[in-house]
């Protein structure tokens, strides 16, 4: 081979390269309206009526999407107990990633003694055209107090997935 060749050969393989990673790094179309399945798994946060297995289905959850940024609103009922809850029904940081979301609810700060906390649940879901799976992580932002005890790094998960109408 020539030198001429081998160059030829580096510049194509480096831009076949580029471009895969180009299209790896296009965030999916997360947008739309989502019916989600939540299943209990794990509860490290002794919530109160949360039984292991337990499901709640037809959840509606509407993202909005723009570019790699995301929302979400939760629905239904779910969202009026949301509200009640948290003092919203809103997940209003999130991104979107290759085909990756992540969502964040931030509620309402409470406190209990000298601990200061704020509820946050953390949805992390994979996107496969019109279907979506992964979970939401329920868990406390706090001040790290002692009064806070097992609250400071515990965590209550919940198996997700879901569907939205096909895209046109």
């Amino acid at each position: 081979m020539t030198n001429s060749s081998i160059r030829s050969l580096l510049v194509l393989t480096l831009s076949l390269l580029g471009a895969f990673a180009l299209a790896g790094c296009a965030p999916v179309n997360a947008a739309g309206s989502w019916s989600v399945n939540l299943t209990n798994d794990a509860n490290g946060c002794s919530l109160d009526n949360w039984a292991a297995g337990e499901s709640t289905t037809g959840v509606p959850l509407t993202i909005t999407q723009s570019g790699s940024a995301a929302t979400g609103e939760v629905g239904g009922g779910t969202g009026t107990v949301a509200n009640l809850v948290f003092g919203t029904n809103r997940f209003e940081m999130g991104s979107v990633s290759g085909n990756h979301v992540d969502l964040r609810l931030t509620g309402r700060p409470g406190s209990m003694g000298s601990c200061a906390y704020t509820p946050i649940l953390d949805l992390s879901g994979t996107i496969s055209g019109d279907t979506m799976s992964g979970r939401v992580v329920w868990s406390y932002d706090t001040n790290s107090s002692a009064d806070c005890g097992a609250m400071a790094t515990c965590e209550s998960i919940q198996l997700m997935n879901g569907s939205r109408p096909p895209s046109p």
